[in-house]
């Protein structure tokens, strides 16, 4: 089987911290991208999750600042009502 190189360009900070994080592993950057790419052959996918972290978005995360701070001033109201853990279970049939 041929061996080919391919290059790939990542941050400089990235490639120091994935070298540091495999090398703890006992493994060097080649081998980690073998048994990657080898797990994403075998698996069909890739070989871990991907999520969409919406908290991690600063147009949202103001978003909902801005909704508690509105919560927070319809409390604060003049006909705010509070409730007692009590009074609010029973307000609620619980």
């Amino acid at each position: 089987m041929a061996i080919s190189s391919i290059t790939l360009r990542l941050d400089e900070k990235l490639i120091n911290d994935f070298e540091q994080v495999v090398s703890g592993m006992g493994l060097n950057m080649t081998a980690a991208f073998t048994a990657f790419a080898k797990a994403t052959v075998m698996q069909d996918q890739l070989p871990l999750t991907m999520a969409y972290d919406p908290l991690g978005n600063d147009e949202f995360r103001a978003f909902l600042n801005r909704k508690l701070d509105e919560g927070e001033e319809r409390a604060a109201g003049p006909d705010a009502k509070t409730y007692t853990e009590d009074e609010f279970w029973r307000k609620h049939g619980l």
